[in-house]
């Protein structure tokens, strides 16, 4: 069965939610590579990573198996399995940081870039469980980094 995604890698921005992780599920039963970002990634990789359908190179269609298909997925700088890399989506540093570069860190635990995108699905949010005129300026600058800015950000340091 060809998978609609295989070889492609999609980055899930808020993949800890509900929302987020149930995307991120989907893309990767589809074949895709995924990574996870979010706060509480890390934490939560204990839980959702064996939600996700392990990831493994397409076919070549060549008879000469994943050997090719693992070179060319390298070289166009695919991960070659799932990540889950910490992201505060209100802190403009860190997106810069993770966006801001098109190619993957030399070792797996090195989570300076997010390396090439195929597929970005930003769904990071926060709610504001109080009447707007009692919420303190501090709380609505947060809402509008975390669900409008970051997404902005995101956007602009993968096209540039």
């Amino acid at each position: 069965m060809a998978l609609q995604f295989a070889g492609r890698h999609c980055v899930v921005v808020g993949a800890t939610g509900v929302i987020g992780s149930s995307i991120a599920k989907a893309f990767a039963q589809h074949g895709a590579v995924v990574s996870l970002l979010g706060r509480s990634a890390i934490q939560a990789r204990h839980k959702l990573e064996p939600q996700l359908r392990p990831y493994s190179l397409p076919e070549t269609g060549d008879g000469t198996g994943n050997a090719a298909a693992a070179a060319a997925a390298a070289a166009d700088g695919i991960p070659s399995a799932h990540r889950f890399i910490r992201l505060d989506a209100s802190n403009r540093e860190q997106i810069k940081a993770l966006f801001g570069s098109r190619t993957l860190p030399s070792k797996p635990q090195d989570d300076a870039s997010i390396g090439p995108i195929d597929i970005l699905v930003n769904c990071a949010g926060i709610s504001q469980t109080t009447f707007l005129k009692r919420t303190p300026d501090e709380e609505l600058s947060s809402i509008v980094d975390t669900n409008l800015l970051a997404t902005m950000l995101c956007f602009t340091y993968l096209l540039s």
